[in-house]
């Protein structure tokens, strides 16, 4: 529930709920949140990696080695993938969807078009279509922080993580993760 929740607050930044110091201190309480799960992420399928790539899946034709490697960088892309919905949820809220549209189909076009061309003319081989993906959900995750923090207004200070800010949305948040629970 902490990405709707961060869309919610930032829309209300434009309301007045918000000052721009407060909006950059719940921003980064949520991404120092999502960072370290994104930690706990890679580091889970890191070490789960050798076991998911001889017991779980038997592949036949690779050699485990490669696919152990393949499952880490999965693993790898899987935190930056997480790491952007924060970053897609502010700039939903701030209403910078032209944007992130035109954003979103330029990074899904190098993410897509690119790996063809990687594995069609560079190496015909299934880490370097992962090891593109992981470049590309980087350069995402990097082109979206600073969309996100040039979009957000002019603050008189850096923000920083504070419990207030995560106690004033956790009533918002617990209910939409509640109903993404019952959902699932």
């Amino acid at each position: 529930g902490l990405t709707p929740t961060l869309n919610r607050e930032m829309a209300r930044l434009h309301a007045g709920a918000h000052s721009a110091e407060s909006i950059r201190d719940l921003l980064r309480s949520l991404e120092f949140i999502y960072a370290a799960l994104a930690v706990v992420m890679v580091l889970v399928v890191w070490g789960a990696a050798p076991a998911m790539g001889t017991v779980w899946l038997k592949a036949e034709q690779l050699p485990s080695s490669i696919v152990v490697d393949s499952i880490r960088v999965m693993g790898f892309v899987l935190a930056m993938r997480w790491l952007e919905q924060i970053y897609r949820g502010a700039l939903q809220g701030l209403q910078d969807f032209v944007w992130l549209n035109a954003a979103h189909a330029a990074l899904s076009t190098l993410r897509w078009g690119g790996a063809y061309i990687v594995v069609a003319f560079v190496s015909p081989t299934v880490e370097a279509f992962f090891y593109w993906q992981g470049a590309v959900s980087l350069l995402t995750v990097a082109v979206l922080i600073r969309r996100t923090y040039l979009t957000l207004p002019p603050a008189a200070r850096h923000g920083h993580f504070e419990v207030d800010a995560l106690r004033s949305v956790m009533q918002f948040a617990g209910g939409m993760f509640i109903g993404s629970v019952l959902a699932l």
